[in-house]
């Protein structure tokens, strides 16, 4: 009996054939996930240089048909109704009555627009606004000058005339008042219109001022030289 279980087991051996040893299982390396791509996901903050950097970087901006328009003009004209003014300082022995009488406006309208009154006496260098186009304005300065200069005129021959012209230099302490009344002995008003650009009000020393040579004045300098020359044949 024990010798047919020995036989039986060595015919299932040979029947079975050699056996084949099973290769050894071999574990996997773990893999590595792949990165996700970040396609609607929200992106990390960024920090303040780059936001600055993305500040300063132009858009791209994808291209139109359309031409771009250009920023619309303004097609409004200066309208020939505007006001055109002209404006004048108040000069010694001039009123409102003046200027009228040189631009053929009523006062009234020269006072409205220099927002004056009509009864007042206004000081040296307030200014007067005249409503004139250029054209009236060279007639107004024209008739201005000429008022003051046969103003003049007419002083002058009531002094015996003019010899020339002379030059005064102003001293430290000296206005327009005194060196007219004491030194020159005219009006003030005349000797602004010897020295239509200066500022009598804000004369300075060493100013060099022009001033007329009176007649009279060169007249009654030269008697006394004239006396001492005594009685002629």
């Amino acid at each position: 009996m024990l010798k047919h279980v020995t036989t039986l087991i060595a015919l299932a051996a040979c029947s079975s054939g050699p056996s084949v040893e099973a290769p050894p299982v071999t574990q996997a390396e773990p893999v590595e996930p792949p990165a996700l791509l970040l396609t609607d996901t929200a992106a990390p903050a960024a920090g303040p240089d780059e936001l600055l950097e993305l500040a300063s970087t132009p858009s791209e901006t994808a291209p139109s048909d359309s031409t771009p328009s250009e920023t619309p003009r303004s097609t409004e004209t200066p309208t020939d109704d505007a006001p055109l003014t002209a404006k004048y300082s108040l000069k010694r022995g001039e009123t409102l009555a003046h200027f009228a009488r040189w631009s053929g406006l009523p006062v009234e309208v020269i006072a409205e627009h220099s927002s004056l009154g009509l009864t007042e006496v206004y000081p040296v260098g307030t200014e007067i606004i005249v409503p004139l186009d250029p054209e009236a304005r060279a007639r107004v300065e024209l008739a201005r000058t000429q008022h003051h200069v046969a103003r003049a005129d007419g002083y002058l021959d009531s002094r015996g005339g003019v010899a020339g012209t002379d030059f005064y230099t102003v001293r430290s302490g000296d206005t327009a008042w005194s060196i007219s009344r004491n030194e020159l002995g005219i009006p003030v008003w005349l000797l602004e219109t010897y020295n239509p650009s200066v500022d009598l009000d804000r004369i300075a020393p060493g100013t060099r001022l022009m001033v007329p040579a009176l007649a009279d004045t060169v007249a009654d300098a030269g008697a006394p030289a004239l006396a001492l020359q005594g009685p002629t044949e």
